[in-house]
């Protein structure tokens, strides 16, 4: 796979961040989100986590795990396959 542009990284961050922004005001009433099955990039010189999960607690991430981690009960589970 070739090297990939910064302004690539800086578009994906902008497009997770716009969908979790979706996703946070269409929760209903969750505090925690968990978003499944989906690509990480922790940071630019970093290699991405393929299938990993991130766990948003009141608007901070709380986790992030390669595969699947504890999702709470009450949270809203989102795949991002």
């Amino acid at each position: 796979m070739p090297p990939q542009s910064i302004g690539h990284y800086i578009r994906r961050a902008a497009i997770f961040a716009a969908t979790l922004g979706v996703a946070m005001t269409g929760a209903t009433n969750a505090a925690d989100l968990a978003l499944t099955h989906a690509r990480i990039y922790p940071s630019p010189d970093a290699a991405p986590i393929a299938d990993g999960s991130i766990l948003i607690h009141d608007g901070r991430i709380a986790a992030v795990a390669a595969g699947t981690l504890r999702v709470p009960r009450d949270a809203t589970a989102l795949q991002a396959h």
